[in-house]
């Protein structure tokens, strides 16, 4: 469920006063903010349907007076708005702050440079509240009595909400939606052990967060080896198209793609012939980070099967007397066109039988099976999809036998997802 945020009304406590309600659907959160001490309280309870709460004007009232109650603690320690305290160790204490802090983006945990901001130098890490981090030398703050630790100063305004500092100079969270178009004005306190500080006016404005990038594909579906425009938009403008793929194939043009000032390119690619029938990511990232993904439906078209015969020609290619019986050996040579997908048998048969049969094609078609009454053969991986092919059947069949069966015809047929034939053909073969 999206969060809601509504802002209440509040009564007064010292300076200005903030008061907002988060209902996450699950849990809600109520907030009070006040200038005075930059005191931030809130109460957050789980959804329930058969336990009564509290009205909202009574949690409200309630956190004003421990709103009241942290900031009369406040007073007795915390740093006036000030430049700096005079000090009297040496070297003396110092700390600088820019004036404006990198701004933030609403909704979007506050990184810049992909980093948690840090007013300590060089930045804390782990599970530490004071600066410098175990092991080092600080050179921001500097001077005084090290180590120090870092609060909001007094009447000075407070960061947006849902960003806090940290006692070890961190400035982390998420900026609320309704914070997006502000900039705020606090002031931060370094503070050495001695109780010495030096308290800086800072600012930090809070932009929308940029949309997300995204990619459109025209058409959403083609075939592989098909041209395909891809389209992206809300990328990083004057950034160049780092890569590009369908798959795991890079599609990423030879000459720079170059994004316009909007953000926006489009490129057209071929489709890897490779691919098979599925739904593939396409992926396009820039130089400066942003990246996009969507999906492209790849099709295979059917391929047909065809099939042809242009020619069957015989002619004797040797004989032979047995006793008072001649034996001829006829060699039948049929030439044709097939085609179709990987897979397709072509099957070629004779009226009688063959002793041995010869294939000879293109591509990646061989022959599966040869026997005394025909060869098969088929297309395997690879291109092309069509052959062009001679099959030479050699048959001995002795005269008696021929004058009493004759030579019968020849069939050829094809066929895979669909299949295809041609008409018996004769078989041109005869006696001298």
């Amino acid at each position: 469920m999206t969060e809601k945020t509504t802002e209440l009304m509040a009564r007064s406590v010292g300076e200005a006063v903030k008061a907002c309600k988060h209902d996450m659907g699950y849990q809600i959160i109520f907030e009070l903010f006040t200038s005075t001490r930059n005191v931030s309280i809130s109460w957050a309870a789980g959804v329930d349907t058969d336990t009564a709460y509290p009205s909202d004007a009574e949690v409200l009232e309630t956190l004003a007076l421990l709103a009241e109650r942290q900031i009369a603690i406040i007073d007795q320690k915390s740093p006036p708005n000030g430049a700096m305290t005079v000090t009297t160790g040496t070297p003396p204490f110092q700390f600088s702050a820019p004036a404006a802090l990198p701004s933030a983006d609403d909704s979007k945990p506050y990184m810049p440079n992909g980093q948690p901001y840090s007013f300590c130098d060089p930045p804390t890490t782990g599970p530490t509240i004071s600066c410098p981090p175990p092991g080092s030398t600080a050179m921001n703050p500097s001077g005084g009595s090290p180590p120090y630790h870092f609060q909001y100063g007094t009447l000075g305004g407070f960061p947006p909400f849902g960003l806090s500092l940290g006692k070890d100079g961190q400035l982390t969270g998420t900026p609320n939606a309704a914070t997006t178009g502000k900039t705020y004005s606090f002031v931060v306190c370094a503070i050495d052990l001695k109780a010495d500080y030096v308290c800086r006016n800072v600012s930090i404005a809070v932009g929308q967060q940029a949309p997300p990038a995204t990619l459109a594909l025209s058409p959403t579906s083609a075939a592989a080896g098909a041209t395909v425009a891809i389209s992206g938009q809300n990328f990083t403008a004057g950034s160049t198209l780092k890569t590009l793929t369908i798959g795991t194939t890079s599609v990423l043009p030879a000459a720079s793609v170059t994004m316009q000032a909007n953000g926006t390119f489009t490129v057209n690619v071929t489709v890897p012939a490779q691919l098979a029938a599925s739904t593939y990511a396409v992926t396009a990232t820039d130089n400066a980070g942003k990246i996009a993904t969507t999906q492209l439906s790849v099709t295979v078209p059917q391929i047909v099967v065809t099939l042809s015969v242009k020619s069957i020609t015989c002619s004797v290619i040797s004989t032979r007397t047995q006793g008072s019986e001649t034996y001829y050996t006829f060699d039948t040579a049929i030439i044709g066109d097939a085609s179709g997908p990987v897979g397709t048998i072509v099957k070629l048969r004779s009226g009688t039988s063959s002793e041995s049969g010869q294939w000879t094609g293109s591509g990646g078609w061989s022959v599966t099976n040869t026997g005394n009454s025909g060869i098969d053969f088929q297309r395997g991986t690879g291109q092309p999809e069509n052959t062009s092919w001679t099959v030479h059947l050699v048959r001995e069949l002795s005269r008696s036998f021929v004058s009493y069966f004759g030579f019968g015809s020849i069939t050829v047929e094809a066929y895979s997802t669909t299949s295809a034939s041609v008409p018996a053909q004769r078989d041109p073969c005869s006696l001298p």
